[in-house]
């Protein structure tokens, strides 16, 4: 896996995520868009040429200047604010502290694949576009089934069943998201079906075994 486009998509994915929270749409979108396009180059192993390095660095300096600048934002209020409080950034590391194992690749494509699903349901609310709910349950069900991936690998490899932290924060995110989008669709079925998964993802992992909440043992 190439250290050089994970962190390149690593920082575009954290500054858009900055972008969003101060209202500037536009930019953020490029950004986000821009930290998914460095993702798949590392997970496809995509060879590091200097040009390529450039056009990352550019496309990063550019998102950078965008945060920086004083161009026309817009407000969000309400459940856009909580919509934001769910995106997730990527912890800082150096260039020899890059996660290269199967669930840190996994657990990076899923976060940047959430972050823009979260962008198109916040964009679709502002905007009141149905389209842009599409796109954005569109991802949700990418960031879903590569989650599901990661668990049946983990019960494959008899690693238990309860997911890593923060796949778990990213499960219970997409499916309240989903359950939200489908809600503003008018699939009020399809939105009760993602709650009731949500709610069983939640019971499931605060009474595992594994658990701090789960009762001891008599």
């Amino acid at each position: 896996m190439s250290s050089f486009y994970l962190r390149a998509a690593m920082n575009l994915n954290n500054v858009g995520i900055s972008l969003l929270e101060v209202g500037k749409l536009s930019p953020a979108s490029t950004a986000l868009q821009d930290a998914l396009e460095a993702m798949k180059c590392s997970v496809r192993l995509d060879e590091e040429q200097p040009q390529r390095h450039m056009v990352f660095d550019q496309k990063l300096s550019r998102a950078i200047t965008a945060l920086q600048t004083e161009e026309s934002s817009i407000s969000f209020f309400d459940q856009y604010l909580l919509l934001t409080a769910s995106l997730i950034r990527f912890p800082p590391c150096g260039p020899h502290e890059m996660p290269t194992s199967r669930i840190n690749i996994h657990e990076g494509c899923a976060i940047v694949l959430h972050n823009l699903a979260l962008f198109y349901q916040l964009n679709g609310l502002h905007d009141n576009q149905s389209i842009l709910m599409r796109k954005s349950l569109s991802l949700c069900h990418l960031v879903y089934s590569i989650v599901l991936d990661v668990r049946e690998e983990q019960d494959d490899q008899d690693q238990g069943h309860n997911l890593p932290t923060r796949l778990l924060f990213i499960l219970v995110n997409v499916l309240n998201c989903m359950g939200q989008v489908h809600s503003y669709l008018g699939e009020h079925d399809l939105a009760q079906e993602c709650f009731r998964r949500l709610n069983t993802t939640l019971a499931e992992t605060l009474f595992s075994p594994d658990s701090l909440l789960a009762a001891p043992a008599a």
